[in-house]
């Protein structure tokens, strides 16, 4: 990682940490309580249903896979390793090819979210990306971007 993404990253969680994120935290760890991902019966059609874009229980540890790796066939193991801990960039890239890749996979975007003016390719994906709880967009924190980030 490069001097100006790290600094970025310290400060981004620095950040996160001082307005309270670091209380949210737990609420990450609570366990799959085997309804999530379900409609709710105020969603009219389809209520009590399965929401096919939720996120699938993973195994027996309560965590969750995003519906776009789980239509992959992604399981835990093919990004963790034993004992499951945080994943670095390294892993994303094994699969995504490399920071210039994905950053030529979103070149239609204006901005492009992966070819940032200030950083160029080269930001840790988990900046913005998170596998088990609602990704961001690290760039609003300064810019106010309307794009959905998976």
């Amino acid at each position: 990682m490069n001097t100006k993404a790290r600094r970025l990253s310290c400060f981004f969680w620095l950040t996160v940490l001082l307005l309270g994120g670091a209380l949210c935290l737990p609420l990450a760890c609570i366990p799959f309580s085997g309804n999530a991902g379900t409609l709710p019966e105020s969603a009219g059609e389809g209520a009590g249903e399965k929401n096919p874009d939720a996120p699938a229980p993973a195994a027996s540890s309560g965590m969750t896979i995003k519906g776009h790796h789980r239509d992959a066939g992604l399981s835990c193991q093919d990004c963790h390793d034993s004992p499951p801990g945080a994943v670095g960039t390294e892993v994303c890239l094994s699969c995504h090819g490399t920071p210039d890749d994905v950053a030529q996979s979103t070149a239609v975007m204006e901005p492009n979210p992966h070819d940032s003016v200030h950083y160029g390719p080269e930001v840790d994906c988990d900046l913005c990306h998170h596998e088990h709880m609602a990704s961001e967009n690290m760039c609003n924190s300064c810019h106010t971007f309307q794009m959905t980030v998976p």
